[in-house]
């Protein structure tokens, strides 16, 4: 996704440093290296996972992800506070136009401008797609307001603790793909 490329150099040059600061640096950096999804991997890993004790089972004995994994692997911060919808400051724009974004594409091209500074309101439409296409594997083709409220906090510089956040998404993709394999899918 090149369109994706340019605008995190875009984006990175003014909130890097806040990045740094928040604790998401590291797994936003990990976006741009492209990766190939993997049918057969993931038939192999749906095999060996556990949707009732929610972990790997192998010969061995059993594993599973852990926080500190993701600390190891994203970087993500895991001992801040733990976002509540309920908690969240409620975005004061809108930024995901279904009328105007069918798209991943769509919505870069929509919310990325060509010169001058990035404003929040860009960064947080940046933090959005992040959040909902790479982060949480959004279902959807396109960005959805899920994450927004999220976006906007993390755009205002807010250390959250997404580690945990992306931890129980793993879970939950790891037992929906046992879920597509045993159906057959």
């Amino acid at each position: 996704m090149e369109d994706w490329v340019n605008w995190y150099k875009r984006v990175a040059k003014n909130y890097e440093a806040v990045w740094q600061n928040i604790g998401i640096a590291d797994a936003l950096s990990l976006t741009l290296s492209p990766i190939e999804k993997n049918e057969n991997l993931l038939r192999s890993i749906g095999y060996f996972w556990s949707d009732t004790l929610n972990c790997f089972m192998f010969g061995c004995g059993p594993m599973t992800p852990t926080l500190m994994d993701v600390v190891m692997i994203l970087g993500l911060d895991i001992h801040s506070t733990c976002p509540s919808p309920f908690a969240l400051i409620e975005c004061s724009y809108k930024i995901v136009d279904k009328a105007a974004t069918h798209n991943w594409g769509q919505y870069i091209d929509h919310h990325k401008k060509l010169t001058g500074t990035v404003d929040h309101r860009e960064h947080t439409a940046f933090l959005n797609l992040w959040l909902d296409h790479f982060l949480f594997c959004g279902s959807s083709l396109a960005p959805t307001k899920n994450y927004l409220d999220l976006a906007n906090a993390l755009a205002s510089g807010t250390r959250l603790a997404l580690g945990k956040l992306f931890l129980g998404v793993l879970y939950r993709h790891l037992s929906l793909n046992n879920t597509r394999l045993l159906s057959g899918h």
